[in-house]
């Protein structure tokens, strides 16, 4: 992904989160974003007699630019129900964070 940019993330876990709080969690060094509730939006299917959801989202240009060019984006899905009696997390997985030229939001 590059920074500055508004890219839509897709991760995907075999695990039907339905009816689950879902946190969509992107970490570059110290700095966390997560998305959850109206920010993502989540899609079933079956896939070979097996749920999967896919958690999707659109970052923000404030989003990618808080991150370091150079560096891995990590990402990680976390689901929780019944007041936390249920809890699931993903493993982590990375997108490379590529650079810009010209720094800062663009508006028109």
């Amino acid at each position: 992904m590059r920074r500055g940019t508004t890219p839509t993330i897709t991760a995907t876990v075999d695990a039907d989160l339905t009816g689950m709080a879902v946190h969509l969690a992107f970490k570059v060094g110290n700095n966390v974003i997560v998305k959850q509730g109206d920010d993502i939006t989540l899609e079933t299917e079956t896939v070979e007699q097996q749920t999967v959801t896919h958690v999707s989202t659109n970052l923000t240009q404030e989003d990618t630019l808080s991150m370091r060019s150079g560096k891995e984006c990590e990402v990680q899905i976390r689901a929780v129900q019944d007041d936390g009696a249920v809890a699931i997390a993903t493993c982590i997985g990375s997108i490379p964070v590529k650079r810009i030229l010209e720094e800062g939001v663009i508006r028109e």
